[in-house]
């Protein structure tokens, strides 16, 4: 009986410590790390009509990035902001204010209203609607695209945002 109550306190002690085993080797051992890929390096992109044949892998063309970042450094991250495609300009402008107050220029971060300019923005930034924000790194490459009027997909771009300035 001894016995037989001896092999259940030993199962148990097995069962609670494995739990702790593992957290134990995945602390010291492991590395949580998140990466935010660039977008269309690996994947056939089909490029909207009436636009130029796209190369995998995408970056933005020298002429369409050297106009979007008219008056801001190279060296930083690029929020470009559409307005033609938004819905609800109001909720999209508290949405932009959110990001520009979690990330002030500091950060690295700049946020950039471009024009409405149908062809730079099917063409080069691949947006399709609903999608007004693109974030685009200083290797001309894109990193996202989002809504601004999905609070959502704002959270996602501020978390990404986090990620890639913790990370590069």
């Amino acid at each position: 009986m001894f016995l037989f109550m001896n092999k259940k306190v030993i199962f148990l002690l097995l069962a609670l410590m494995l739990p702790v085993l593992v957290f134990i080797f995945l602390k010291y051992f492991g590395k949580n790390e998140f990466v935010v890929a660039p977008l269309f390096q690996t994947e056939k992109v089909v490029p909207p009509t009436g636009c130029f044949e796209i190369s995998i892998p995408y970056f933005i063309s020298d002429s369409a990035y050297s106009f979007i970042k008219q008056g801001h450094e190279t060296d930083s991250l690029l929020i470009i902001f559409y307005s033609g495609m938004s819905k609800d300009l109001i909720a999209s402008d508290i949405q932009i204010a959110r990001v520009q107050e979690s990330f002030p220029p500091e950060t690295g971060v700049r946020i950039k209203q471009i024009p409405q300019v149908e062809k730079l923005v099917e063409c080069s930034l691949l947006l399709q609607s609903p999608k007004d924000l693109v974030l685009v790194d200083e290797k001309k490459r894109i990193r996202g695209q989002y809504s601004s009027n999905d609070r959502d997909e704002v959270d996602r771009l501020m978390t990404e945002l986090d990620i890639i300035l913790k990370r590069y």
